[in-house]
């Protein structure tokens, strides 16, 4: 049986502070919470179907076709799809519904205190069950793992400019925080309104140091040196998004 290559969209996102989050629980503890982690990716997906039926049927659809697959602290989502060079709406609608997709929960786990680091990035995959390859894939993983704050970059080959009116809307450049200093990079924005009565969006945060510290630090997760930079990366970033969208 030969095993069919696609093409589409990947993004590759990590929980930050797993690992002290599984050592400083209690193992009946840890399980419920990844529990409720499942389920709300679930719900996250039925409530986004509801949610973009009522904007677009063709969203939704697409929302439809967005996969998921969970191994220990990676989430990796998928979206088949086909890119063409000329100006294709039906390449633009995907690729707005995925980064809307991904927005919407970077949001909800960051909430939960599950704060995530990731990317996007388009190309040529293949996801059987639990076993992933694919050129896109190590390249999300390789560039979401030296970000050093919760954030997402979207890479260059998704072809970000297709929606350029989007820009300081869905999605930022950024002079980001890595390992080895700073480098320009457009990030997703992740605490988008999600319509009346959210009040997780930059417009009703009145603290950001706060709301972001109790994401990383729920779950009897420790504070320290290095955590605390995320903290604060993770603070400007989202500063810098709320100054650009005044």
């Amino acid at each position: 049986m030969t095993t069919k290559v696609k093409n589409g969209l990947i993004g590759f996102f990590d929980i930050l502070g797993y690992s002290s989050f599984l050592e400083n629980n209690e193992a009946v503890i840890a399980v419920d919470i990844i529990t409720d982690l499942l389920r709300e990716i679930q719900t996250l997906k039925e409530n986004a179907i509801k949610t973009f039926s009522i904007e677009n049927t063709v969203y939704s659809e697409i929302v439809k076709r967005i996969e998921y697959l969970i191994i220990s602290d990676s989430i990796i989502l998928s979206l088949v799809c086909k890119k063409r060079e000329d100006e294709d709406n039906e390449y633009k609608d995907e690729l707005k519904v995925f980064l809307l997709y991904s927005s919407f929960l970077m949001k909800k786990l960051f909430i939960k205190g599950l704060p995530l680091r990731g990317s996007i990035d388009y190309g040529e995959f293949v996801i059987v069950e639990n076993t992933f390859v694919g050129k896109p894939i190590i390249n999300s993983y390789k560039a979401g793992n030296k970000i050093n704050l919760a954030a997402c970059s979207i890479l260059e080959p998704v072809g970000i400019d297709i929606l350029k009116d989007l820009e300081n809307d869905l999605y930022f450049k950024y002079n980001t925080p890595i390992r080895n200093g700073e480098e320009i990079s457009t990030l997703l924005h992740f605490l988008i309104g999600e319509g009346e009565g959210d009040n997780y969006k930059l417009d009703k945060i009145k603290d950001f140091k706060q709301f972001i510290m109790d994401s990383f630090v729920k779950h009897n997760k420790p504070l320290d040196k290095k955590v605390y930079q995320k903290i604060i990366n993770t603070e400007m970033f989202l500063r810098f998004c709320k100054a650009i969208t005044k």
